[in-house]
């Protein structure tokens, strides 16, 4: 979730952007834990909480926040990444869970009110047939990838912020980072855990011992089960820029 904390040492406001599947609820555990009676704030619009949502898009949202600064000055935005082979086997074995429990909610196996975070209705026809579309790409970890490539293909600001959903956030890691435009932020690999503690001691005055694991769900623990060969080279070619920026490996 995205986040933001006062910094007393910089007199303005930090955000956390939060790229969906790159431990954002550990950043968010750990800047509560240790907001010492500084205000959260959360991006929202129309009142309600967004999770993710593009850089360019925290504009619009805080220019009336007090001890908001220019976009354009790097400091005061971070982000986290992951390993991009283990971050497409986990979101798209996460993702093609909730497409199992949401078919089951459309084919009246399930019980909605059991779900509470499915939002729309088995009555909705679009929604029906966007989760049924959905399920022939959550299919293999090659339709997930093909799905990927052609999103990474639509621009970042056709983004709709009053539609927070499957629809709109599931990006590449490499398409978030896009959405700097001429922008930038500190980005931190979330298994770098001492340049993550060091970071939040120097300028947002938190120290603690360990970043905290949060929703892990084992789906990035399958990665060497699924991926092939030729898998691995796909996803070394959709993300050669952040691996090799990055230094990310892959057995």
């Amino acid at each position: 979730m995205s986040i933001g904390i006062y910094s007393r040492k910089h007199n303005t406001r930090f955000w956390h952007v939060a790229i969906p599947k790159t431990g954002s609820q550990a950043i968010l555990k750990v800047i509560k834990s240790n907001a010492e009676g500084r205000k959260i704030g959360y991006p929202k619009v129309d009142g309600m909480i967004q999770h993710h949502i593009p850089m360019h898009q925290y504009e619009p949202l805080f220019i009336e926040d007090r001890v908001y600064k220019s976009l354009s000055d790097r400091k005061y935005f971070f982000t986290t990444i992951r390993n991009p082979w283990e971050w497409h086997v986990s979101s798209w074995l996460y993702h093609k869970s909730k497409n199992k429990i949401k078919m089951g909610v459309i084919a009246g196996q399930l019980d909605p009110d059991d779900h509470p975070d499915i939002f729309m209705k088995p009555d909705n026809d679009g929604w029906i047939e966007f989760e049924t579309y959905m399920e022939e790409r959550y299919k293999s970890l090659d339709t997930w990838l093909d799905w990927m490539e052609e999103r990474g293909d639509k621009r970042y600001d056709e983004w709709d912020c009053d539609h927070n959903s499957v629809v709109t956030y599931v990006r590449d890691q490499e398409w978030w980072l896009n959405t700097l435009r001429v922008n930038s932020l500190v980005v931190f690999k979330i298994e770098d855990h001492d340049e993550i503690k060091k970071f939040l001691k120097n300028e947002l005055d938190i120290s603690v011992k360990e970043i905290p694991v949060i929703n892990k769900l084992g789906f990035g623990d399958k990665t060497k089960t699924y991926l092939t060969p030729k898998l691995k080279d796909r996803i070394n070619r959709l993300n050669y820029r952040l691996i090799r920026k990055y230094g990310y490996e892959i057995d």
